[in-house]
């Protein structure tokens, strides 16, 4: 599958979600890449966002510094996989108190939660390693996903983002 262009250049698995995946009750992982590299992101970038990237950027987030790591998920999710940005973190209506989701995406018609977790190796210079795959599942069990208390929203799928960097 041909990837869409864009800020950062998307290297991986490309194309894979798909029903199977998003019905399934078993954890999958897709590994993708994402460089960008000797060109860090800065404002005059945004035109080279995708449409969902920039309006993420635009509607800011609940608070703390992932608002780029949600950017760049959803760069990823758009355009390695044709995922459409249904509501931001701040657009979201919930029932209940509880975890909150990044972002609610449509993939293969269905909606989908998306929680963005990133694994960062520290300190900065030191060799990345990849994390057990249950780091970066764990919140996505059913009783400690952030989409259960969306509300009127029915969204069967769920899926864990884990955004991992490492110096280049």
């Amino acid at each position: 599958m041909s990837v869409a262009t864009g800020f950062g250049v998307i290297t991986g698995q490309c194309g894979e979600i798909d029903m199977t995946e998003l019905l399934s009750s078993q954890p999958f992982l897709f590994v993708n890449t994402i460089d960008f590299q000797m060109d860090p992101y800065d404002d005059a970038d945004l035109p080279r966002l995708t449409p969902g990237g920039q309006e993420i950027i635009a509607d800011g987030n609940a608070g703390g510094s992932s608002i780029m790591s949600e950017v760049f998920a959803y760069e990823v999710l758009e355009r390695c996989d044709m995922a459409a940005l249904l509501k931001t973190e701040t657009e979201i209506v919930y029932q209940t108190q509880g975890k909150i989701t990044d972002l609610l995406v449509q993939l293969d018609g269905l909606k989908v939660g998306v929680s963005v977790t990133r694994a960062v190796s520290f300190p900065r210079d030191f060799p990345y390693q990849r994390l057990p795959r249950r780091t970066c599942s764990t919140k996505s069990s059913p009783t400690s996903c952030s989409a259960a208390p969306m509300s009127p929203l029915r969204t069967p799928g769920r899926s864990r983002f884990c955004m991992s960097g490492r110096p280049s």
